[in-house]
C-alpha cells in the first residue's frame, strides 16, 4: 500500500481552514506548545509551507455554502462528517442518487454509534457538553442529512481544483514528506506512532493529511496521519528527547492524567471519556490526540466503535526512556 493524500477528503479538511491566517498560526503554535516543544521555532521551521499551501488554495477556491457550513468546526464535527463520508465516498459527487430514507439511516446510524447516549441524541448533546454551535450544527444534519451533506459535497467538489492548485504549489516539499512517510509504513520496524496507527485493527487504511499537519485522527475504519507529527515527536525507534519532552508535559496536566486513570479502569470511547471527567468532546478530541502522540494510549476496535485504552508498553518505554535520559 502506498500513502497518497485523498483529494476529497484533503478538500474537506482545506476548507475547513480555508482563510489561514494569524488566529491559525497562533493557534497551530499554542497546540505545539502544549506538547512541551517551542512552538514559535517549529512553525518557522515546518508551517511555512503549510501557509503556502493553505494561500494557493485560498486563491483558486470558489467559494459556496458549503464552506460556511465547514468554516471552525470542532474536531467532533469533522469527524462525524469525515465518517459519513468515508462510509460514502461516492457521496461526494452524487449524493442525489440516494434516497432520503437511505441517507437518513446512515447519517441516524452514525449520529448514534458516535453518541450511544441511553436518552437518545438530544440528551446527548445536552448532557456531553457539545458547544452550542456544534449543536445545532449536529441537530441540523439530524433533521435535513440530504440537504447539508449534497451542499457539502458539492463544495469539496467544485473545490477539487483547487486542491490541485495548491497541491502543485508545494510539490517538491509533499513528496519528500509523503516518500518519509511511505518510507515509515513499509518499515517493519516503524516509528513507534506509526505502530499505534497500525493498533488500530490490521489492514486499516492509514491515509496521510498536509492540511491537518499534527493530526491523528482514529476513526472506525481510517486513520487520519499529519505529515508533519513525526517531525513534531521524533521519528526515531530510539527513545527521544521529543519523546520525553511530550511525556512529561502531558503527566503534569490534570485532565490528561484523569483521562488516563479513568482509562485504567477500562478502555473507552471519546463521549464515554468525556462524561467520565466532565470536559466537552472537543477538548477529548484534543486531549486525546496528544496522548496518542506520547504512546500513553492505543486505539482498539470494538464492534464499530474505536476505543481509546492505556499502552502498558508506551508507558514502559517512557519510564525506561527517563531512566536511561537521567540516571
Amino acid at each position: 500500500m502506498t500513502m497518497v493524500l485523498h483529494p476529497e477528503f484533503e478538500t474537506l479538511f482545506l476548507l475547513m481552514n480555508s482563510q489561514w491566517g494569524e488566529e491559525d498560526r497562533m493557534a497551530a503554535i499554542k497546540e505545539l506548545d502544549t506538547l512541551g516543544m517551542d512552538g514559535q521555532s517549529f512553525y518557522t521551521r515546518h508551517f511555512r509551507v503549510v501557509e503556502k499551501y493553505f494561500a494557493a488554495f485560498q486563491k483558486h477556491m470558489v467559494d459556496s455554502p458549503g464552506v460556511t457550513l465547514l468554516q471552525g468546526i470542532d474536531i467532533v464535527l469533522l469527524s462525524l462528517y469525515v465518517e459519513i463520508f468515508w462510509r460514502r465516498p461516492d457521496w461526494f459527487a452524487d449524493i442525489g442518487a440516494a434516497s432520503d430514507e437511505e441517507v437518513e439511516a446512515e447519517v441516524g446510524g452514525v449520529l448514534k454509534e458516535m453518541t450511544e447516549h441511553p436518552g437518545g441524541i438530544i440528551s446527548a448533546l445536552e448532557s456531553l457538553g457539545f458547544s452550542a454551535d456544534t449543536k445545532w450544527r449536529v441537530m441540523l444534519l439530524s433533521q435535513s442529512p440530504k440537504n447539508q451533506l449534497e451542499t457539502i459535497g458539492a463544495t469539496v467538489s467544485e473545490n477539487l481544483p483547487a486542491y490541485e492548485k495548491a497541491q502543485e504549489k508545494v510539490k517538491a516539499e509533499l513528496t519528500e514528506l509523503l516518500d518519509h512517510a511511505n518510507a515509515i509504513f513499509s518499515d517493519p520496524n516503524k516509528t513507534r506512532l506509526m505502530q499505534i496507527c497500525h493498533s488500530v485493527t490490521d489492514g486499516t487504511p492509514i491515509v496521510p493529511t498536509f492540511a491537518e499537519p499534527i493530526m491523528v485522527m482514529a476513526l472506525e475504519n481510517v486513520v487520519f496521519y499529519g505529515l508533519l507529527t513525526d517531525k513534531a515527536t521524533g521519528n526515531s525507534t530510539e527513545f527521544t528527547r521529543e519523546e520525553l519532552i511530550i511525556g512529561a508535559k502531558a503527566l503534569s496536566e490534570k485532565s490528561k492524567l484523569e483521562i488516563l486513570m479513568a482509562l485504567k479502569e477500562s478502555p473507552l470511547f471519546s463521549l464515554e471519556i468525556a462524561e467520565k471527567v466532565g470536559l466537552t468532546p472537543a477538548t477529548i478530541s484534543h486531549h486525546m490526540n496528544v496522548l496518542l502522540l506520547t504512546g500513553f494510549v492505543e486505539v482498539e476496535k470494538k464492534g464499530v466503535k474505536a476505543y481509546f485504552r492505556l499502552a502498558p508498553k508506551g508507558i514502559q518505554r517512557f519510564l525506561e526512556g527517563v531512566s536511561q535520559v537521567l540516571l
